[in-house]
């Protein structure tokens, strides 16, 4: 039993460790075709694509949260998420469900949540075909693993870029403006 939870664990990480590769690569090829003055469209869109795809796969993935990260390491993290949300204006919610499949949940209007309906709904309202306006707004609103982990990611790195700037994280300022008293793992 525990070798095997121990080979699966050993999997998660080599599969981390191949998006993040491929990651890098993509990124590398995306900003030499930016920066290269004869660049055709086809391929600049097939490196965002590629950006869009390997970025939410490497940051998509549970990693536990470092405390008290270097404020410059939070910024980078920062501009690299931002490189994927600036990517998906370029795409169609259709290529993007062919990447990242809508989860397959259809009871969500009886447990009063998202669902497969309320994730086609809202993208019904904005275009399949059409381009993806707001990247983060199109993010709360997909039902899939993958994109809701980056998602959780992206947000924690904001968070921790105001805590460093304000003392403060996103949720403990809407707390307090709210009137509640936040308590914290180490106070319980």
């Amino acid at each position: 039993m525990t070798e095997n939870m121990i080979i699966r664990l050993d999997r998660t990480a080599f599969k981390r460790r191949i998006w993040q590769r491929a990651y890098k690569r993509a990124l590398g090829n995306y900003s030499r075709s930016y920066d290269s003055n004869n660049q055709d469209e086809k391929t600049f869109q097939s490196h965002v694509e590629k950006v869009i795809f390997y970025g939410i796969k490497n940051y998509g993935t549970w990693k536990e949260r470092i405390k008290n990260r270097p404020i410059e390491l939070l910024e980078n993290q920062y501009l690299l998420d931002q490189t994927i949300l600036v990517g998906m204006k370029y795409i169609t919610p259709r290529q993007f469900m062919g990447w990242f499949p809508i989860t397959k949940d259809y009871d969500g209007e009886r447990f009063e949540m998202k669902d497969y309906y309320t994730t086609m709904e809202y993208i019904d309202e904005n275009g399949i075909d059409k381009p993806i306006r707001e990247p983060l707004e199109f993010l709360w609103e997909y039902m899939n693993k993958d994109t809701r982990m980056f998602l959780i990611n992206h947000t924690g790195t904001m968070s921790d870029i105001r805590k460093h700037k304000t003392g403060m994280g996103i949720m403990e300022e809407f707390l307090i403006d709210i009137g509640v008293e936040a308590y914290y793992r180490e106070d319980i």
